[in-house]
């Protein structure tokens, strides 16, 4: 899945029944539409988990390296094995992004002995849907499966990503929690409207 979709940047999140090490092939899609015609480009990009261990759970940052508007073609690779085509499109640049606005806390998984989790946020309001954003949580920030989370709620965007989402009233976060082979798990948490927003506990059983 493909999320966190900014002017030059992205984020791509996925789960393996096995241990892998985990990159992804992109690259802008081809005057045809169809992505598949990249199968035997030689002009394909590609991008490593910056993580230097195997791991059932994948997360790749495209930092810096995508151009503002423009739709790409990205597939994930676990273990050597190429995973199915999908499209996306990179959003415009931002003139005034909104305050940080920090929504932060600790998150518990189940009792598994979880190795790495990645959190998918968005955010339900009066405004609508924002698109996805996340944050990945590693084995060198998981003790005892409790791990503590920090996104700023300033970076998300509308669901199309031209735009900075406005929390409106009411706003509800929802969490998918991936644990890998570990399981997932959902939840919500409703958004307190002090500022700055409290320290949140999060608890999510697989």
């Amino acid at each position: 899945m493909v999320t966190d979709v900014r002017n030059t940047s992205a984020v791509a999140s996925w789960t393996t029944t096995a241990a892998a090490m985990g990159s992804v092939e992109f690259e802008k899609t081809p005057t045809t539409g169809s992505c598949s015609d990249l199968n035997g480009s030689q002009t394909k990009m590609t991008k490593s988990d910056s993580r230097n261990y195997t791991s059932t759970v994948h997360y790749v940052k495209l930092n810096n390296v995508l151009v503002k508007s423009t739709q790409y073609c990205i597939r994930p690779v676990s273990g050597g094995v190429s995973g199915s085509w999908t499209i996306f499109t990179t959003g415009p640049e931002l003139a005034n992004p909104p305050p940080t606005n920090l929504f932060t806390g600790p998150l518990t998984f189940g009792t598994n002995n979880v190795v790495d989790i990645v959190l998918r946020f968005s955010i339900t309001s009066s405004s609508g849907t924002s698109a996805v954003f996340t944050d990945l949580i590693d084995q060198g920030r998981l003790q005892d499966n409790v791990g503590f989370f920090s996104v700023a709620l300033g970076n998300a965007r509308s669901s199309d990503n031209t735009q900075s989402f406005a929390l409106g009233s009411s706003p509800v976060v929802s969490v998918t929690v991936l644990g890998g082979s570990k399981g997932t798990g959902t939840t919500t948490v409703p958004l307190s409207a002090q500022s700055p927003i409290p320290t949140t506990p999060i608890s999510v059983v697989p």
